[in-house]
């Protein structure tokens, strides 16, 4: 009964957290000018935006390339993530805008765990 007690607690636990995020979710256009929210399959405990950027010729963005490892807690293999994030230039006319999801153009797998990766520039 004490294990079903304690999953009872998870769940309800669970449920809580949720109910913060869509709260968050749905109030965040109010806190932030852009937001992108990508669900990664483990957590990230390293995040560095690369040192290249992009703008292409008369357009109102920029992509910018983030650099993020995994933490899988020894379950799966940690691996290092390049993504490409779309990013509207401050002389753009309505920079509040909310994307889901990102570009990845890469995976990197190592012995070294996804918690120390590191942008050279």
């Amino acid at each position: 009964q004490m294990d079903e007690a304690m999953d009872n607690l998870d769940e309800l636990e669970e449920q809580r957290i949720f109910e913060e995020y869509k709260i968050w979710k749905k109030h965040s256009p109010f806190f932030y000018d852009t937001l992108y929210s990508h669900a990664l399959t483990w957590p990230s405990l390293t995040v560095e935006w690369m040192p290249d950027r992009n703008t292409p010729f008369n357009s109102d963005w920029t992509v910018q390339r983030l650099l993020i490892g995994t933490h899988t807690s020894n379950d799966e293999q940690n691996y290092v993530q390049i993504i490409k994030v779309k990013i509207p230039l401050e002389s753009s006319k309505d920079t509040r805008e909310y994307r889901e999801g990102l570009d990845e153009p890469g995976i990197v797998t190592g012995a070294g765990g996804g918690n120390k990766a590191g942008a050279a520039g």
